[in-house]
């Protein structure tokens, strides 16, 4: 199929999933349909129209090239034949702007989990910057010392040398972080100026937490999780200029950061600096999926070895394939390139490159579709908590457009926010239970004289 059959088929798809998005509002708390809208966006633009010199140009990579602009439509045939999960969606959505979310007992949860996750995150806090003086982390490089701050970024990470601070870390500011944040920012009430002063503090010690290595995607997610669970909550269409300006603080903030990375004053950054973001924000993510299909396709395709828990399972070597792209595409000595970089992919991609093109495809399209599965978990969720897992659930599903399907599960936060909707319920109910019981044998047990 040629490039122009490609491209009719890409305006199609994004019209078409741009109508079901207005139609079916709902669907976009479906896992699998919310991925398809970002791919659409970010990933499909580049694969239908961008060609560079160096991009491969057979039949195989004309298939691959289309196998990325249909896989929203996959995505779309499997939202449409379960439509149970849909009522599901539909359901959480009419119940996150219900007038009584917050009810006595629900609001004594969030209190008790915000006031938890502020401790938990202050000892996480303590902890890293126990073991990376707060001068090595890459955030201090930004602001105070930009030279250095793409090293300091690699060597902030490379300092967690325990496996437990790493994933402690990993899961605090994925999930726990967010979580926290989400509570706080739906806290905020002019009303309360005194305790909404201390709030803001709060949240900015937490942004401070979740971009301390210097990245600037997380902090940009953790702004957009939050305008997202306001537009759960929002009665009002008026109230759903939240999202615009969320995504407008995000972009703000990647551009903030990539400013003072550069060093350079607005006026002379501001041509190459917005080319750079378009290109990353909207090729990049292609051309390493092209480059990593093109690497596996080179050796004959990898058998599920680039898939960590398949080869475990089938006993096969682990190749870690993003440093192994890097490395072949985009290590350049002489341009002074970080050794240990990694060309991180879209996990349809990197299924793609374990078991080729149209196969991986199936495969991906099944395992996108799994994660619909998460939102039964949410039913039995009550408060601000529910818009808020919800929210930070959205922000891990984002994040498969760049990892791995295993790595978005867990230290995506996937896997970490499930469980919290399955476990906390459970915990509240316990001790709800036991605090009745307690008064009543209180209330029953007969007066001493």
């Amino acid at each position: 199929m040629n490039l122009e059959s490609i491209q009719s088929i890409f305006v199609a798809s994004a019209v078409l999933m741009a109508m079901l998005a207005i139609a079916r509002p709902h669907w976009l708390l479906r896992p699998s349909f919310a991925f398809a809208c970002v791919m659409t966006i970010v990933i499909n633009p580049a694969a239908a129209f961008v060609m560079k010199d160096g991009y491969p140009d057979s039949p195989l990579f004309d298939s691959f090239r289309l196998s990325s602009v249909v896989f929203p439509l996959g995505i779309v045939a499997w939202t449409a034949c379960t439509p149970f999960l849909s009522d599901v969606a539909r359901n959480l959505r009419i119940s996150c702007r219900d007038a009584d979310l917050v009810r006595a007992g629900a609001e004594r949860s969030d209190r008790i989990i915000m006031w938890t996750g502020l401790a938990a995150c202050g000892l996480l806090t303590v902890w890293y910057l126990s073991v990376v003086p707060i001068r090595s982390t890459g955030m201090w490089s930004i602001i105070f010392s930009n030279g250095n701050a793409t090293l300091a970024r690699e060597e902030s990470l490379k300092l967690l040398d325990s496996v437990a601070l790493k994933y402690a870390y990993s899961f605090g500011t994925t999930v726990l972080a967010v979580t926290t944040l989400i509570l706080l920012a739906l806290q905020v009430t002019y009303r309360r100026a005194l305790s909404s002063a201390a709030i803001l503090i709060s949240i900015i010690g937490l942004l401070t937490l979740i971009g301390i290595t210097g990245a600037r995607m997380p902090m940009a997610k953790a702004i957009l999780a939050v305008a997202i669970a306001y537009a759960l909550t929002a009665r009002t269409r008026s109230q759903l200029l939240v999202l615009p300006a969320g995504l407008a603080g995000a972009i703000a903030i990647v551009t903030s950061l990539t400013l003072w990375r550069s060093g350079k004053e607005l006026f002379d950054a501001s041509i190459s600096m917005s080319q750079g973001i378009i290109d990353r924000a909207f090729v990049l993510p292609f051309e390493t999926g092209l480059h990593t299909v093109q690497f596996a396709a080179d050796r004959g395709f990898l058998a599920g070895a680039n898939i960590r828990p398949y080869a475990a399972i089938t006993g096969q070597p682990h190749i870690v394939l993003p440093s192994e792209v890097y490395h072949a595409f985009y290590f350049f000595p002489s341009q002074g390139s970080i050794e240990s970089g990694s060309a991180n992919t879209c996990f349809f991609f990197d299924f793609q490159a374990g078991f080729g093109i149209w196969p991986g495809w199936l495969i991906a399209l099944m395992a996108i579709g799994m994660v619909d599965f998460s939102l039964l978990a949410f039913p039995r969720v009550r408060g601000r908590l529910r818009p808020a897992l919800l929210a930070v659930l959205l922000m891990g599903v984002f994040s498969l457009a760049s990892s791995a399907f295993s790595t978005a599960l867990l230290t995506g936060g996937i896997g970490l926010t499930v469980a919290i909707a399955i476990w906390w319920p459970i915990l509240v109910h316990a001790h709800s239970t036991r605090i009745n019981q307690i008064e009543s044998a209180t209330a029953s047990a007969p007066e001493r004289t």
